[in-house]
């Protein structure tokens, strides 16, 4: 899985970071190590809602497990709705006929 996070200060991010890259740590056992990358295309909280909100994985069809999500000092809050009408992925039409 991933995870796009939109820190508020260059300091929580260089912390996060360094806590971050190379955890595997996991309360499962698994031999995936977590590597963090900056995000060049997509910079901050507005222009991550508007890469999504539209997006075919936001269609009611797809599990709300497959969904980004926002959180909000720790919980979670609704995501903006669409623009647009959102057409299902190809997968998810060609599994319901």
């Amino acid at each position: 899985g991933h995870a796009f996070v939109n820190f508020v200060s260059p300091e929580d991010t260089a912390r996060a970071w360094d806590r971050f890259e190379g955890f595997a740590d996991w309360a499962m056992p698994s031999a995936r190590a977590c590597a963090v990358a900056w995000n060049d295309k997509y910079q901050g909280f507005e222009a991550l809602v508007d890469r999504y909100r539209d997006c075919p994985v936001m269609h009611d069809l797809m599990p709300d497990v497959c969904k980004p999500i926002l959180l909000s000092n720790g919980r979670r809050i609704a995501f903006p709705p669409p623009l647009r009408p959102i057409r299902a992925r190809k997968e998810v039409r060609t599994c319901l006929q």
